[in-house]
């Protein structure tokens, strides 16, 4: 009787482990986040609500079929990518921004007072400018970001933004933007220069002293041994000798 009883309380007890563990299992803490995986999240949140909005402007106001045409494109695919995302950082305790920042608020502000032609050039060049650094951030993401679920969306995504660029590319070529006079583009920021190292300045060369004329040797007499005597020149010959006068 006594073996029955603790066989059944065994049996209790590793039933209740066994469902503990399971539990736990259920609500494991969710895969590490690191900074980059956020940095990722952020610029991809506000880079694709930047493309919605934009390329909503650009659907109705282009001129051009092509850009019309991209601009609704990038209304279906940065919506599919922004819904994915958003999905993920739920789980991941992420929160991905809607919203525009100050700075794209300014190249919207922008494009949204332009139609026809220039509208066309400016939304081409500023769009070309945005997924080339599109394509970097996924592709830094796919390559080297910590979490395993948002490198999978990053590499799932990348070959589309590689196509948005490309795309983009081709409609820029196409258009004739020389022959648009249209209001300015707004200008991207430049990647800022690393400052050369100066040069260091040479010393300045010296002036060349002229050479000194060399005095001449001054000649100098025989060396007279010592002792001899210093030969006497000749006699002058006197006067002839007057005759003694006669006494």
């Amino acid at each position: 009787m006594r073996f029955r009883l603790r066989a059944a309380l065994s049996l209790a007890v590793g039933t209740a482990l066994a469902g503990a563990g399971a539990t736990s299992s259920a609500f494991a803490a969710p895969p590490a986040v690191s900074e980059q995986d956020r940095a990722f999240a952020t610029a991809a949140g506000r880079g694709g609500a930047f493309e919605i909005a934009a390329g909503r402007h650009a659907s109705i106001n282009a001129q051009d079929a092509t850009i019309r045409a991209f601009g609704s494109r990038m209304i279906v695919d940065h919506t599919v990518v922004g819904n994915s995302l958003r999905g993920l950082a739920v789980g991941l305790g992420l929160t991905v921004p809607e919203q525009l920042d100050a700075e794209q608020r300014v190249v919207f502000a922008a494009l949204s007072s332009m139609t026809g032609p220039a509208l066309d050039c400016t939304y081409a060049m500023v769009e070309y400018f945005d997924h080339v650094a599109a394509v970097g951030v996924f592709e830094r993401e796919a390559q080297t970001g910590t979490n395993p679920e948002l490198r999978s969306l990053a590499g799932t995504m990348l070959p589309t933004v590689r196509d948005h660029r490309k795309a983009i590319a081709d409609a820029l070529t196409d258009l004739d933007c020389a022959a648009t006079s249209a209001t300015p583009a707004p200008t991207v920021p430049a990647v800022p220069t690393v400052p050369a190292v100066p040069t260091v300045p040479v010393n300045p060369t010296m002036p060349v002293i002229p050479t000194v004329p060399v005095v001449p040797t001054v000649p100098v007499g025989p060396t007279v041994p010592a002792g001899s005597a210093v030969p006497v020149g000749p006699a002058v010959p006197g006067g002839p000798v007057l005759p003694a006068s006669a006494g």
